[in-house]
């Protein structure tokens, strides 16, 4: 159930009002460059990206992409789906370490994911399920896919069933803190800075992506109907007015950063859930 929100629903509101999704200021090809880049030398580029690699990268668009954009690259039945997961990581901006991580440990086990989304065998719960099953336990050691969190293969599943009619959105910190906060709960289970864990299962998924769905019922009018898809956009951007207030009265996410700030060193949870 909605905390008494009469205030915190209308920030969200005008963000849905006011709604222009803006592109990303650099290409989706020149984020790929620089997730290939090596950490150790920005000079040179990560052993981990091979031929067969920048030859996907070389042939994406080099073009700043609007999510309609992406959408029909990545649905354009001639992509393989390592093209499709190369051009949503570089349209989210996936940093150097875990770009590197994901190639490092091998693409074959996501790949095979992706192409049971996209021939419509896995609609968002078994999608989501799928992909959690490759990261078996709490050791990154025994993963399959490694370097891809929560917040970035909830990218993949929504680009691939956006035109579902039952699309899986993507459940990033900011969409995943503002379903918690709105519902006063922590459904979404975030680490200690904030950002969407690992840890959370197709369930909390699920119950994610009908919460985003029952707010844009409640902010439907007789003349306007808001889509999921609205909803979770107006949650993440971060010109919005909603993005304001939830900066501003999310103690639950304060008290957080306070205590990582305190226990500054103290390394807690997985690496990789440093880049959504």
């Amino acid at each position: 159930m909605f905390r008494s929100i009469d205030k915190a629903t209308y920030e969200v509101f005008k963000s849905l009002v006011d709604y222009e999704e803006k592109t990303s200021k650099r290409t989706v090809r020149d984020h790929l460059y620089s997730a290939s880049k090596k950490k150790s030398d920005p000079s040179g580029y990560s052993p981990a990206v091979t031929k067969a690699h920048w030859k996907i990268i070389d042939n994406i668009p080099d073009e700043k992409m609007t999510r309609d954009a992406l959408s029909k690259y990545v649905n354009d039945a001639s992509r393989t789906p390592l093209e499709i997961i190369f051009a949503i990581l570089g349209w989210g901006g996936i940093g150097a370490d875990n770009f590197r991580r994901f190639l490092e440990r091998g693409t074959k086990p996501f790949e095979a994911v992706v192409s049971d989304i996209r021939k419509n065998k896995l609609e968002r719960y078994d999608a989501y399920d799928r992909i959690k099953a490759l990261k078996p336990g709490k050791k990154p050691a025994d993963w399959l896919l490694y370097g891809i969190s929560p917040a970035y293969y909830t990218k993949v599943i929504f680009f691939l069933t956006r035109e579902s009619g039952r699309p899986g959105y993507i459940m990033d910190q900011f969409s995943g803190r503002s379903v918690n906060f709105l519902w006063n709960d922590e459904a979404v289970i975030l680490n200690e800075t904030g950002k969407v864990h690992s840890d959370n299962n197709a369930e909390n998924y699920i119950f994610f992506c009908a919460r985003v769905e029952a707010l844009a019922t409640k902010l439907s009018t007789r003349k306007t109907t808001r889509s999921g898809e609205e909803v979770e956009f107006a949650l993440f951007n971060p010109n919005s007015h909603w993005r304001k207030y939830l900066t501003t009265h999310d103690k639950v996410a304060q008290r957080k950063a306070a205590k990582k700030a305190k226990a500054k060193g103290k390394k807690r949870g997985s690496s990789e859930d440093d880049g959504d």
